[in-house]
C-alpha cells in the first residue's frame, strides 16, 4: 500500500498526519508526500520528514500550484504500491484503518473510508458534522458508494491508471474532482464505503 498525501500550506498539520500513520497497527509500504507549491514552510517540513523516515517517506513537488487532482496524480506516478491510499494533509488516520483496508481491498476495486465521530477540530460545528456523517454512513455497514472521498480512500493501482487517474481540469478550490472520479470508478468497478476505515 502506498499512502499519498497532497500538501499545500499545511505546515501546522502534516507532521501529525504522518505520525498518525506511523502509530498504526499496519504500516504502508511507503508514504508519498507531494507539495503543491506551498508558500509557507511545508516543503521544508516534508524534507525533514523524508530525512527522518528515509526508508518509508518520499516527497516531491509540483512546479506550480495546481490543485489536489493534479497533485494526487503526481503522487500516484511516484507510488510503487499495488494499492493507492489517499489522505488529506489535515486528517489523522485511526490506528486500525489501514489494517481494515488491507483485509477488504481484495474483494473490491476501491474502498472509501469516513471521518470518525470524534473530530480533531474543536467546536460545535465539527462535532455536529462528524456525528451526522457517522450516523448516516456508519449505520449502513459496508455498502456501495459512488464518491471517491480522497480524504480517506484507497483504490487498486491498476484501476486508478485504467481510468486515467484524476481529471486535472478542475482548478484549485473547485473541489469537485472526487465526485467526478468516484462516478467513473462506480460506473465500471466495484466501490464501497467501509465504516471501519476511519480518519479524524
Amino acid at each position: 500500500i502506498s499512502i499519498i498525501i497532497p500538501c499545500y500550506n499545511c505546515e501546522s498539520d502534516i507532521v501529525e498526519s504522518v505520525e498518525a500513520i506511523l502509530r498504526g497497527t499496519s504500516l504502508p509500504m511507503e508514504i508519498v508526500l507531494i507539495d503543491d507549491s506551498s508558500v509557507d514552510n511545508t516543503l521544508k517540513i516534508l524534507e525533514l520528514l523524508s530525512t527522518k523516515h528515509h526508508s518509508l517517506i518520499k516527497f516531491s513537488k509540483t512546479d506550480q500550484n495546481s490543485g489536489p487532482a493534479r497533485t494526487r496524480n503526481v503522487g500516484a506516478n511516484l507510488a510503487r504500491g499495488d494499492y493507492l491510499f489517499f489522505l488529506d494533509s489535515d486528517t489523522r488516520l485511526l490506528p486500525d484503518a489501514l489494517a481494515n483496508f488491507s483485509t477488504r481491498i481484495d474483494q473490491y476495486d476501491a474502498i472509501v473510508g469516513m471521518y470518525d465521530e470524534e473530530p480533531i477540530n474543536p467546536g460545535a460545528s465539527p462535532l455536529y458534522k462528524a456525528l451526522l456523517y457517522a450516523y448516516l454512513l456508519g449505520q449502513k455497514g459496508v455498502h456501495t458508494y459512488d464518491q471517491f472521498s480522497a480524504s480517506c480512500a484507497g483504490i487498486r493501482s491498476d484501476v486508478y491508471w485504467k481510468l486515467g487517474g484524476y481529471d486535472e481540469k478542475f482548478p484549485p478550490g473547485l473541489d469537485f474532482e472526487n465526485e467526478e472520479f468516484g462516478h467513473r470508478i462506480s460506473v465500471q468497478h466495484r466501490m464501497v464505503l467501509d465504516p471501519r476505515i476511519r480518519a479524524g
